[in-house]
C-alpha cells in the first residue's frame, strides 16, 4: 500500500484551484513545483520537526536552489508559503516562466 503525502496533495489541491499549470513533485527530501515545460519556479523544504513549516527556496540563474534572504532561509507555515509564491512579491518565481498568470 502507499503511504498517503499529506503535504503534496496539500499544494496540488491549491495550485489546480487557483489555476496554476504547475507540477508538484516530492524530490530529495522537498517538495519541487515546476512549470508545464518542467522548469523550476520553486522548491519547499519542510522545517525539521514541524509537519507544517516549510523553507521556500528560488530556482537562481546559476541553476541551483537558492534560499530567500540574505540571512538565511525564508520558513513559513505550508498555506503562506503558497500564498507567497503564487503572490511573488519578489518576482523570482512567474517571471518570464510562463504566459498564463491565472489571478
Amino acid at each position: 500500500m502507499v503511504k498517503s503525502d499529506c503535504i503534496l496533495e496539500r499544494m496540488t489541491e491549491y495550485f489546480n484551484n487557483k489555476g496554476f499549470p504547475v507540477l508538484v513533485r516530492r524530490l530529495s527530501k522537498g517538495y519541487s513545483i515546476v512549470n508545464e515545460y518542467g522548469e523550476p519556479l520553486a522548491r519547499f523544504r519542510p522545517a525539521p520537526g514541524n509537519t507544517n513549516r516549510v523553507e521556500v527556496l528560488w530556482w537562481k540563474y546559476s541553476g541551483k536552489w537558492g534560499h530567500i534572504g540574505d540571512f538565511g532561509g525564508l520558513f513559513m507555515d505550508l498555506e503562506k508559503a503558497l500564498d507567497y509564491v503564487v503572490s511573488d512579491p519578489m518576482g523570482i518565481f512567474w517571471k518570464g516562466k510562463i504566459d498564463f498568470f491565472p489571478r
